[in-house]
Formats: structure tokens, sequence, C-alpha cells
């Protein structure tokens, strides 16, 4: 006897990163931005892939959130990218803030 039986493949394109620009911040000032993500399956893991954030900023892994208080000034320049939970990983996103 042979059985049969419909299945289904749900294709689900992989994460792409759409925050293209962040918001300038001021030294001693508390700053707060979030890193969007479209595609992919959440929830996200996001890696500082090259660059560092100005100092007193760090990057919420989970969540995608530089925040912190900036503690000098200066144009800083980094990448970041976001692996969803099957494993997919965005391309890069290059971004800079600029910390007066």
């Amino acid at each position: 006897d042979t059985a049969t039986k419909a299945l289904s493949i749900k294709i689900v394109a992989g994460p792409t990163i759409t925050t293209s620009s962040l918001s300038d911040g001021k030294t001693g000032k508390s700053y707060s931005q979030t890193l969007a993500v479209s595609g992919g399956v959440a929830p996200y893991t996001w890696t500082l892939v090259f660059g560092s954030l100005p100092n007193g900023l760090s990057l919420n892994t989970s969540t995608g959130v530089i925040s912190g208080t900036p503690t000098k000034s200066g144009t800083f320049n980094f990448t970041v990218n976001a692996k969803d939970t099957p494993g997919a990983v965005s391309p890069n996103n290059s971004l800079i803030i600029t910390i007066k």
C-alpha cells in the first residue's frame, strides 16, 4: 500500500536591516536608538561586525538597541548584522553615529 500526503514548504526571505541612519548624540546626554530589521524569523541576534560604537554606548544583542551615555565626541563608523532564528544572516549594514 502507498499513502500520500500533501506537504507545504514556506520560504521566508532572510533578514535585512532597514535602519539607514542614526541620530547624533551629545556627550554626557543619554542616547537610545533602536535598529530595525525586516524579513527573516524573529527573534534576531544583533552583532557588531566592524568598527566601534562611541565610548559609553553599547549594542543590546537581543533587542538591537544602541544606548548609554556617550563620553567622547567624534564620528564613529561601525557595521552591524542581524541573524534570525533559523540562522540566516542579514547583509552587513554600515552606520555612523556623530557625538557632539
